[in-house]
């Protein structure tokens, strides 16, 4: 719970702080030193060795927060009790606090996958409540998806060490509990290496197939294996419940937002190699909009992310253009030089 709701409560508290009537000059000087900086070096829109960007220090001091309370969490509020027979056939008796730690890792990498679900969505809440970018967001997930799978790691791995000396390993590996966590750890495992930049920025398409088809796995995967080893006794099966519903809210929210502007004609202006110009009439908006092209490619679910230059109307009755963005679920990166690519682009020129 402490990390599901710091996770989400840290964002909006410090963007509330934008209220606060600081002196400009001090408020200017504390985003040049604390946040807008990159944490290394002097620019972080450059990839490093063209894997990642390096994070902003603003960005970097919550990735500290989050590998913080995770190791504390991990590591603290222990208590063995000895003669203990519930542990004396665990490695040799010596297997109580080992046994302590492997679920308290297994039960937190749990608590770090709604938070998981949360930062990646478009329609993530803290979009709406805090001035954070999508790019940001996207940063965290990542930082997230690993803390959490090197947790899941670890639990596994421990079990697995824990059956093999106790000599249980081949009758335990049998049980569909077992199986169904292993199901989840693999695609964890897998979703890692096969997420990095250059994999996105080349074979977008497919990494966001298996992104999906893998996330579906793990999810059903951690349920399983909670079912079929405590039942419901513990209530661990509420954390994958909340990620569900996490990224079900997401999904109807799209869904619902192309219900209400519905399938539009839009006119396509190519302006140069980087530009693209999209009017498209009776619609309004601000910030940026993902855009569905149905009739020109057979992958009718591909979108791109285009920023609203302008919504005032024409004498044609048109509203003004959309201009073609980067894409930050698949470059990681913006205009700007920020670890985002959802700061608004402007378009200075006259709608037509």
């Amino acid at each position: 719970i402490v990390l599901l709701v710091s996770g989400a409560i840290i964002p909006i508290a410090f963007s509330l702080l934008r209220f606060f009537p600081f002196p400009t000059a001090l408020v200017t000087k504390f985003n040049a030193w604390f946040v807008d900086p990159p944490v290394y070096g002097s620019r972080h829109k450059t990839p490093i060795a063209g894997l990642f960007h390096v994070p902003t220090r603003g960005q970097a001091f919550f990735i500290f927060y989050l590998v913080s309370i995770n190791v504390i969490l991990s590591a603290v509020g222990y208590r063995g009790i000895q003669p203990n027979s519930w542990y004396a056939s665990i490695l040799g008796g010596d297997g109580q606090i080992i046994s302590y730690v492997t679920n308290r890792l297994g039960v937190l990498s749990f608590a770090n996958i709604p938070l998981l679900f949360l930062y990646a969505g478009r329609n993530n809440f803290l979009l709406w409540l805090t001035n954070w970018s999508h790019g940001t967001f996207l940063l965290l997930h990542r930082w997230v998806a690993w803390i959490a799978t090197l947790q899941a790691i670890l639990h596994s791995a421990i079990y697995l060490e824990i059956y093999v000396h106790d000599g249980t390993h081949a009758s335990e590996a049998k049980l569909p509990y077992w199986i169904w966590g292993i199901v989840a750890t693999l695609c964890m495992s897998i979703l890692l290496p096969t997420s990095i930049l250059p994999i996105r920025k080349n074979l977008y398409e497919l990494f966001l197939a298996w992104h999906v088809i893998l996330s579906v796995f793990v999810l059903v995967g951690c349920l399983w294996h909670i079912l079929e080893r405590f039942t419901r006794q513990w209530g661990y099966e509420n954390w994958i419940y909340t990620a569900i519903a996490i990224w079900g809210f997401e999904r109807a929210m799209r869904l619902g937002r192309l219900a209400r502007n519905g399938i539009k004609t839009a006119q396509v202006t190519v302006i140069d190699g980087d530009y693209v110009r999209v009017n498209i009439e009776n619609v309004s908006g601000s910030g940026h909009a993902f855009l569905y092209f149905p009739t020109l490619t057979w992958r009718v679910w591909e979108n791109h992310p285009f920023s609203v230059a302008s919504t005032v109307l024409s004498a044609g009755g048109r509203p003004g253009a959309l201009q073609y963005d980067a894409d930050v679920e698949k470059l990681g990166t913006s205009s700007d030089g920020s670890d985002s690519d959802s700061h608004v682009r402007q378009n200075h020129s006259p709608t037509k």
